[in-house]
């Protein structure tokens, strides 16, 4: 009477459509991870030349008065 092939058709799709999904957001979470961390590294560049900046336009015991209150 009932025949299982249907069924195991619909098993099938809906199991590679749960692969698919997993696939696509591993992806998407790697390329926000790396997205990220670029924007960390400019952020740490950018802090590391004004630092520069400082220590070069200010003498020591300015930087030292700056932060020890």
């Amino acid at each position: 009477m009932c025949n299982n092939k249907g069924s195991t058709l619909i098993e099938s799709l809906f199991a590679f459509e749960i692969y698919i999904f997993v696939i696509i957001l591993f992806v998407t979470l790697l390329t926000q991870l790396f997205q990220e961390e670029d924007r960390l590294d400019s952020r740490y560049q950018h802090i590391q030349s004004q630092e520069e900046k400082v220590s070069y336009q200010e003498n020591f015991i300015d930087i030292v008065n700056t932060v020890l209150p």
